[in-house]
């Protein structure tokens, strides 16, 4: 099958464009023209500042043929574990809410007050955002936050929270009703979540998101194509989508990475139908379209 056909209906769940507040590799507009030329049907545009829900329904808007969709990231520009800023997100139609990333307790531990690769607003002194409390216990925020994507039927998607971490918030919004759950770039070392763990998050129904920015050279140990169709097969693709969270300068236009990592896979033995399945299929469930 030509790559062309390969993508054809194809979403991203996990792109960063222009405007944002660091340089990126291509405006949102451009990297819309690069998915019409590529018959994808769609993508999640991310920003870790920022509401996204707005720019991706004027981009609908201009572009109907394709399925655009935001999301809001609970990092400290949005005033953190915010449930008001997560209520405004989805009745702007946000589809995915993400925990936080760069201002994650987790990420300012193993990085200092950020990650060098994001440099985002970060408030002076700060010692990044918890997701439990000093009990171990989810903090309310985040049972409310769960509650809202509930009511909306949206996707919580679990940031680059710790290992103890995405597994509370799992289980709770599990059964708090949360039909849609993402767990974030799960194959990058950096977040500790082990095999045994992601099997374990994709038994209670979480969707396991391995993506390709993991095999650059922005990741200080790049992972390879056969480490992450190693991990697909173990949990199964069925539990699982590729995406790209490209978008950096020094790496290559989102679109061109999700063919590479696309093409790559299938050079690796993994079949057709099982890469569509996490490319296709999953993202569609985990969308709601």
């Amino acid at each position: 099958m030509p790559v062309t056909e390969l993508l054809e209906g194809a979403f991203d769940l996990h792109v960063h464009t222009a405007p944002d507040c660091q340089e990126r590799k291509q405006s949102a507009d451009e990297y819309v023209q690069d998915l019409l030329r590529h018959h994808m049907g769609g993508a999640l545009l991310k920003d870790h500042t920022t509401i996204t829900a707005d720019r991706a329904q004027i981009l609908h808007a201009r572009y109907p043929q394709l399925d655009l969709f935001g999301a809001v990231v609970l990092n400290y520009p949005v005033g953190g574990l915010n449930p008001v800023a997560v209520e405004a997100a989805l009745r702007m139609g946000a589809k995915f809410v993400f925990m936080p990333t760069y201002c994650s307790a987790l990420n300012v531990r193993l990085f200092g007050f950020a990650h060098p690769g994001l440099p985002y607003p970060f408030p002076r002194h700060a010692e990044g955002i918890d997701l439990l409390d000093q009990k171990g216990h989810l903090r309310w925020e985040v049972v409310e936050i769960c509650e809202l994507i509930a009511g909306f039927d949206a996707c919580l998607a679990t940031g680059h929270a710790s290992p103890d971490e995405a597994l509370a918030v799992v289980k709770a919004a599990r059964e708090i009703g949360v039909r849609r759950i993402s767990i974030t770039h799960a194959s990058l070392q950096f977040l500790g979540l082990s095999l045994d763990l992601q099997q374990d998050l994709a038994r209670l129904g979480a969707v396991i998101e391995h993506s390709f920015v993991g095999c650059t050279s922005l990741n200080p140990h790049p992972l390879s194509l056969a480490e992450i169709a190693d991990q697909v097969l173990t949990i199964g693709p069925e539990h699982c989508t590729l995406s790209t969270d490209l978008g950096q300068v020094l790496n290559p236009p989102p679109v061109e990475g999700f063919t590479t990592f696309a093409e790559g896979l299938r050079q690796e033995g993994m079949s057709v139908n099982q890469l569509r399945r996490m490319i296709v299929d999953n993202p569609r469930m985990l969308l709601g379209v």
